[in-house]
């Protein structure tokens, strides 16, 4: 069965900013404010910047059209990683959050019932954000 992303949307792009928008929704129904989307540092790009209960999200989002390989969310390097810690600790020194700060990342794949799985993570990082900011 060909799911309409994979039917209509051809190029990468594409299928990441729909994979983004329907992000934005599951977020948005668990009352997530949206801050920015598509945030750029250095060699950084946040997919969506998001803040719920006065913490600070840096949302990572990856689909994948099958799980012949795993998990979309298992596709999140340390590299990764430490680029968008780079650039959530800029965008909280820039907007003056002193708050928490922390990543998660979105896992969106089809399933076998015509929908979609949503897979929500939220990762472990060190909130001392002082020798990250250097620009």
């Amino acid at each position: 069965m060909k799911f309409i992303v994979d039917l209509f949307m051809h190029t990468k792009k594409e299928k990441g900013d729909w994979a983004e928008t329907l992000a934005i929704d599951y977020l948005e129904q668990r009352d997530f404010y949206i801050l920015a989307t598509k945030y750029r540092f250095q060699r950084a790009e946040i997919d969506i910047i998001a803040i719920s209960d006065h913490k600070i999200w840096a949302i990572e989002v990856k689909y994948r059209s099958t799980q012949d390989f795993g998990n979309p969310e298992e596709f999140f390097s340390k590299g990764q990683e430490s680029r968008l810690i780079d650039a959530i600790a800029h965008y909280a020194e820039q907007n003056a959050h002193d708050g928490e700060v922390t990543i998660g990342v979105i896992g969106i794949n089809p399933n076998t019932h015509g929908t979609y799985d949503i897979r929500f993570t939220e990762l472990e990082i060190d909130n001392n954000f002082e020798s990250l900011t250097s620009s």
